[in-house]
């Protein structure tokens, strides 16, 4: 699945701790639930530092309904079939044509991105924005098995008509 790059090029992050709502906005924007000018959610969140995925867990917004998966609540230390269902879960929802928002270990911090591709040898293509400037990666599943695990955010959307 590729992403439509004029929504990416025309999303931003708008402050430094806004990148959970950031990249659920850029979900409602590339699944055609949500306007290229739609920045709510992450004005509502402003600099909010403590917010996790299970801010959005079974929040529908735009008739796209979110859920929290693999909480990290007691730390990043998957075990092998943990790892194995989390990759399995990602898999299934590219093959279904959905993104998929994961948290990703950035610097001293985690930064959020959107898987939108797997790619020869199984690994995850994603892309994020930092301020304007979009962030590409191609080595996600690396990344999340370095880190030993991580939490991700899925959604099913209902027949709402797009906007």
């Amino acid at each position: 699945m590729v992403p439509n790059k004029e929504i990416i090029d025309n999303h931003k992050q708008l402050s430094p701790y806004s990148c959970i709502p950031m990249a659920v906005e850029l979900v409602l924007k590339l699944v055609e639930r949500a306007p290229s000018d739609y920045f709510e959610l992450q004005t509502r969140w402003n600099n909010f530092k403590t917010g996790t995925f299970a801010n959005f867990d079974g929040q529908t917004i735009n008739g796209a309904t979110f859920h929290h998966k693999f909480s990290v609540a007691n730390g990043r230390n998957f075990p092998p079939e943990k790892m194995k269902q989390l990759f399995d879960t990602i898999d299934h929802e590219l093959q279904e044509d959905r993104y998929v928002v994961v948290s990703l270990a950035s610097g001293n911090d985690w930064h959020n991105f959107v898987i939108y591709n797997q790619i020869a040898g199984g690994e995850y293509q994603a892309v994020s924005k930092a301020g304007s400037e979009n962030w590409y990666r191609s080595d996600v599943k690396q990344k999340i098995t370095e880190m030993t695990g991580t939490d991700i955010l899925t959604y099913e959307l209902s027949q709402q008509a797009a906007t």
